[in-house]
């Protein structure tokens, strides 16, 4: 029931000047929008409102598939027009039809079951209405986007969508607050808040009721009547019912049949005129059935199930509760909906079915049920005491079993412990063999190189290689103390460690050092072997970049993120060779060893004379 009066506000939206006189002949004025089409200049919204006023007339007349082309044609010559004009007052108004065109889309796209296309539609609506300042179809949107949330099933969704569009609503367009109340009211209701429904009920009865003029004001005279009904109250429920039918005769369209009919027909069975009910009932299933609205004619047929159950006609009961249950798999579409639908119809129809005989079946019912109620007391005592010796037993073995686990583990944290040790003391035993061996040996050999007293020369030559090398013997073992530093290996600690070493390194040399080491988490921990490999390779790499390749420029650089590291050493030296230099040293291979043990790819880039770039990188 929202779409009547929805339209009804677009009607007046779409007012504007005429073609020649083709206000009412609907052929006349699909011809002279052709011809429009065809030739008319950019801005001319002449024949985009004749395109609105066409739709409109469709929907009056319910020619849906007839709305929605219309409708798609003036939203795609307007959007054309949009996109070629400046802005201005003509693409204003060229906007305004685009708006009310996409209004009619989207309320025709969801009248044919295309909910997603017509939710899509509809919100680009409400953006382009709201980009316009346009509250009264940016309201519109809202509504219709209600509307298509409930059809949909998703009445939280509707009610979220009917509070912004109250929201947005010029305080003077009292026909929109009208038609937002009462949706609002039919949402609530759908939502089982029935006192929200009636407020917002009686809202849109006392706006629509203060104007003195007609007002879409059928949804909230039905809302109101069917409460009456469902509390009880005959005479209120009457009352309504006689607006609603007022308001109803003022609808040119009609549509609001199967609710009037299936009002008529609840109130005669809440008379116990059962039989008086089922005329109202048939009419509004044939109206929902002619026209698709499923919801509509689910709600007329359980109530067909009371009224013939009330006749004592329960084959014909059993037959309206099954077309129920059809209606609502087709309203909703989806399977669940099949045993809800069913399970209600026939629990309404077995209720009246139960009034005829209760006496004879209550007392059988009464006993089965004791019977049953016994029968479930004494299994669930066993149960209950079989489970009651089952979880003792389970608890002793669970107090024997976590016993023997604390120990086990313990066992093994103490041999990972252990373990850990030793790959540590091993390790700290292979650096110093590796790293400080060969250097320690050289120191001894200068030493007694030294002592052999030859000659001046030899001797301060032989000095300053013995102060190197022992230089060298202190470096190495600070870079095995650091290693082993448990508070070191974090990436700050990395980058610390490497900013002293290459200084250390370049310093007194021509080479000119840039480095640019980063880390996006400088407390980030490393493994302690990722961490060393890291320092090695950046430590090796410089080093034959200024040793090897003599080298005027240098750059080391070092990014570490949270999930990976990447290092990139570069030189302006002499290059050379990759394959040939594997051949004839394990420098490369030492470092590409290195890498491949964290899992990091080691790639050389160089040629002789264009200098050498070194790429490692890999996972943390």
């Amino acid at each position: 029931m929202l779409r009547v009066p929805v339209i009804l506000l677009l009607m007046l939206l779409c007012a504007g000047d005429p073609l020649q006189a083709q206000r009412t002949n609907l052929d006349s004025l699909v011809q002279a929008i052709g011809r429009w089409e065809k030739d008319h200049e950019p801005g001319d919204t002449v024949g985009l409102i004749q395109m609105n006023r066409a739709a409109v007339i469709y929907t009056m007349r319910m020619k849906g598939d007839e709305v929605v082309e219309m409708a798609r044609r003036t939203a795609a010559v307007a959007s054309k027009e949009m996109g070629a004009l400046p802005e201005g007052a003509l693409r204003k108004g060229v906007r305004k039809q685009l708006i009310i065109a996409l209004n009619f889309l989207g309320d025709g796209l969801v009248y044919q079951g295309d909910l997603s296309g017509g939710m899509e539609t509809l919100q680009r609506c409400y953006a382009l209405s709201l980009e316009a300042g346009d509250r009264s179809n940016a309201a519109t949107a809202c509504m219709r986007l209600g509307y298509a949330c409930r059809k949909a099933q998703d009445r939280k969704c509707a009610r979220d969508w009917l509070r912004k569009g109250l929201a947005v609503l010029p305080p003077a367009d009292t026909t929109g607050r009208v038609t937002a109340h009462a949706e609002m009211g039919n949402v609530l209701y759908g939502l089982g808040d029935m006192d929200s429904a009636r407020y917002h009920w009686q809202e849109s009865i006392r706006i629509g009721e203060q104007r003195r003029s007609f007002s879409p004001l059928f949804d909230a005279y039905s809302g109101m009547a069917l409460l009456a009904l469902r509390s009880g109250a005959n005479d209120e429920a009457n009352k309504f019912l006689q607006k609603a039918r007022a308001s109803f005769e003022q609808d040119p369209s009609k549509q609001g049949s199967a609710m009037l009919n299936a009002l008529e027909g609840i109130q005669r069975i809440a008379l116990r005129d059962a039989e008086g009910a089922l005329p109202f009932l048939a009419r509004a299933d044939s109206f929902a059935m002619a026209h698709g609205k499923h919801g509509a004619r689910f709600f007329a047929q359980q109530f067909m199930a009371v009224s013939h159950a009330l006749r004592g006609d329960m084959n014909a009961s059993l037959s309206a509760a099954d077309s129920a249950a059809s209606a609502l798999i087709a309203d909703l579409g989806i399977e669940e909906a099949k045993r809800t639908a069913f399970a209600q119809a026939r629990y309404e129809s077995d209720v009246a079915q139960r009034l005829a005989d209760e006496r004879l079946r209550s007392q059988r019912r009464l006993n089965a049920v004791l019977f049953v109620a016994s029968m479930i007391l004494v299994i669930a005592a066993l149960v209950l005491w079989w489970l009651y010796r089952r979880s003792a037993r389970m608890t002793r073995s669970l107090h024997v079993a976590n016993a023997e686990l604390v120990r086990t583990q313990d066992k093994l944290v103490k041999a990972e412990r252990e373990h850990e040790a030793e790959t540590v003391r091993t390790r700290i035993a292979r650096d110093i063999h590796d790293e400080l061996g060969g250097s320690l040996t050289k120191v001894a050999l200068l030493g007694e190189l030294l002592a052999s007293g030859e000659a001046d020369q030899a001797r301060e030559v032989s000095l300053e290689a013995l102060s190197d090398h022992a230089r060298n013997v202190k470096a190495g073992l600070s870079d095995v103390v650091w290693a082993v530093d448990p508070t070191s290996d974090t990436a700050q600690g990395l980058i610390d460690r490497l900013t002293d070493r290459l200084a250390d390194l370049f310093r007194g040399a021509t080479a000119e050092l840039r480095l640019d080491l980063r880390a996006d988490e400088p407390l980030q921990p490393l493994n302690p072997e990722r961490k060393r490999a890291l320092y090695l390779v950046i430590n090796e790499a410089a080093a034959n970049a200024l040793r090897h390749a003599k080298a005027q420029n240098v750059t080391v650089s070092l990014r570490i993120t949270t999930g990976r590291h990447e290092v990139v050493v570069t030189d302006d030296g002499a290059g050379f060779a990759p394959d040939a230099a594997r051949t004839k040293g394990n420098g490369l291979t030492n470092m590409a060893q290195r890498m491949a043990g964290i899992g990091a790819v080691l790639r050389v880039d160089s040629e002789p004379g264009k200098g050498t770039t070194i790429t490692a990188s890999g996972p943390l």
